[in-house]
């Protein structure tokens, strides 16, 4: 299968069938075009914003994901282009040629068409000329021997990708991915790797070599290593509703603090002991004084106590840990479908009637208020009574 060079395409469980209806920020029917012409790239969300799968060019089909959140309506100049490692070889020397496209296109679906043709026109041309496995062998066995075979994790067939792995001072390990060029040493590889701040190959101008590369990833894992500590340290003794996944190259945590009421802290990676931003999740009537004493209480922030003793102090709570409880029991679970995880939609809107608090999906609560005959609408946001109460729930239908 092919190996996609930034991240892996999610499982997709929505249909075009299912989302043509929602669709918001694209016209009926060019969502219904879209559908048509390419089936197997589907939206991840009911906005259109992003759009991952497969496009089929012949009988080769390419992965390919496309960003639009930093889009305007109608271009799609500054949209966000992924593919898997053969999409970016065949195009690689077509850069300004797909960028003035983009720029030219008026629309994702005409951008789409373009591509297509590009690419096929591109097949139909035959290989370009490229440097050999033959070439390349010699040179890179000996760069491997210099960094030492123990830390390749993977070499691919053609030996022009290959991932480096390295441990950090706590034994947690960490992955390079390394996409040589058929013109190495004197061009810079493509690296990638997940870590919570970019990783900026600085490669000389007299040419490198994977010594190189591995001592710079080496140094850019060193940096984010209190950043993980602190991230440990919560997912240990708190009870973490995101990431779910407890992923380390994310600098986010969004804690429990008791039923229906959460903080999400973002960290700077490079200062993680410092008070991160946070945003507090639950009935306004209870997050309300929360927020309060995290900003009047930022000057009593302790160096010498750890964040989430930090926290407590200045908010006045006690984290509920982990061990021995269920996520049912903290009443997370979405009160219309009785689920906490929805996709990768968690239970974000919540009701503000103190004796209610019930949490909701975005989706589930909104497909709620669609349904009933009392609900009044005003400029793109829905107003209609809560499931379980009749306190007035508010839900924007165009985000």
């Amino acid at each position: 299968p092919p190996c996609v060079c930034t991240a892996a395409l999610p499982n997709h469980t929505v249909t075009p069938s299912q989302t043509l209806t929602d669709a918001v920020d694209v016209e009926m029917s060019e969502a219904q075009q879209l559908a048509a012409e390419f089936p197997l790239l589907l939206p991840e969300d009911r906005s259109w914003k992003v759009l991952s799968g497969f496009m089929a060019v012949g009988d080769v089909e390419y992965a390919l994901r496309i960003d639009l959140s930093a889009a305007s309506a109608s271009s799609v100049a500054a949209a966000r282009l992924d593919g898997d490692w053969r999409l970016q070889q065949l195009l690689q020397g077509y850069d300004e040629v797909v960028r003035h496209r983009m720029q030219q296109s008026a629309s994702l679906l005409v951008f789409l068409r373009e591509l297509r043709a590009l690419v096929e026109k591109i097949q139909l041309s035959g290989p370009r000329a490229a440097a050999t496995p033959a070439s390349l062998c010699p040179t890179l066995v000996k760069e491997i021997k210099d960094v030492g075979w123990m830390h390749l994790q993977s070499l691919d067939p053609s030996m022009t990708v290959l991932e480096l792995k390295h441990a950090d001072a706590h034994g947690r390990s960490h992955v390079l991915r390394v996409q040589m060029s058929d013109r190495h040493p004197m061009v810079a590889p493509k690296c990638a790797a997940r870590l919570p701040m970019p990783f900026q190959l600085q490669w000389p101008a007299r040419g490198g070599c994977l010594a190189v590369i591995y001592q710079q990833f080496k140094r850019a894992v060193a940096e984010c290593e209190e950043l993980w500590d602190v991230l440990s340290s919560i997912d240990a003794r708190a009870w973490v509703l995101e990431p779910r996944d407890l992923a380390m190259d994310v600098p986010i945590r969004r804690i429990v603090i008791s039923d229906n009421i959460s903080v999400q802290m973002v960290f700077d990676p490079a200062r993680p002991h410092v008070l991160p931003e946070c945003r507090f999740l639950g009935p306004e009537h209870a997050v309300r004084p929360l927020r309060e004493r995290y900003l009047s209480g930022a000057g009593k922030w302790e160096k010498s106590m750890d964040v989430l003793g930090n926290m407590e102090m200045l908010l006045g709570v006690t984290f509920p840990a982990p061990a021995g409880r269920s996520l049912e029991s903290l009443n997370c679970e979405c009160g219309v479908c009785f689920t906490y995880q929805l996709g990768d939609a968690i239970p974000d809107k919540v009701c503000d009637e103190p004796k209610c608090g019930r949490s909701f999906h975005r989706d589930c609560i909104l497909e709620w208020l669609r349904a009933l005959p009392t609900t009044r609408q005003s400029f793109g946001t829905l107003f209609g009574e809560c499931p379980y109460c009749t306190k007035t729930i508010s839900v924007n239908a165009a985000t």
